[in-house]
């Protein structure tokens, strides 16, 4: 049987201007800081880490749909399998391990993994952050 490598993908939101709206400051002295006057757009960050690391991250601004987890997990496929094992059916499989985000169970994706057999998918339980080790390098 063919050796197995897990691999933990997740995503996380982020906004750069997001500024803090208390503070402390000296008695009688309002606690004051400088923000920008334009907000900005936030920054979502997807990525996998498998025992040997980061293996790749892809930040984009807006959110994550169906269709940019396929250009994620084709970045992550073209960065784990070398194209001349490609297809390969007894050579080491990767087990992507993610929550269950709505996106993750759809249509596309599943086809993305039935069209790219050395990729196995593994759902968390959900309400379980706690268990993706990507969680804490992501917040």
């Amino acid at each position: 049987e063919p050796l197995h490598t897990f691999i933990y993908v997740d995503e996380a939101g982020f906004n750069l201007a997001k500024g803090r709206r208390r503070g402390l400051n000296h008695i009688g002295q309002r606690a004051t800081t400088e923000v920008p006057g334009q907000r900005g757009g936030n920054i979502t960050m997807c990525a996998a880490i498998s025992d040997n690391g980061v293996l790749t991250h892809i930040p984009l601004l807006g959110p994550y749909n169906a269709q940019h987890l396929l250009t994620f997990l084709d970045t992550l496929y073209r960065d784990l399998v070398p194209e001349n094992e490609r297809g390969g059916g007894q050579l080491s499989k990767y087990v992507v391990v993610w929550d269950n985000v709505r996106f993750h169970h759809s249509h596309l994706v599943r086809e993305w993994f039935a069209a790219h057999e050395r990729m196995l998918v593994e759902y968390l339980p959900p309400y379980s952050p706690f268990l993706n080790p990507v969680v804490p390098k992501l917040i």
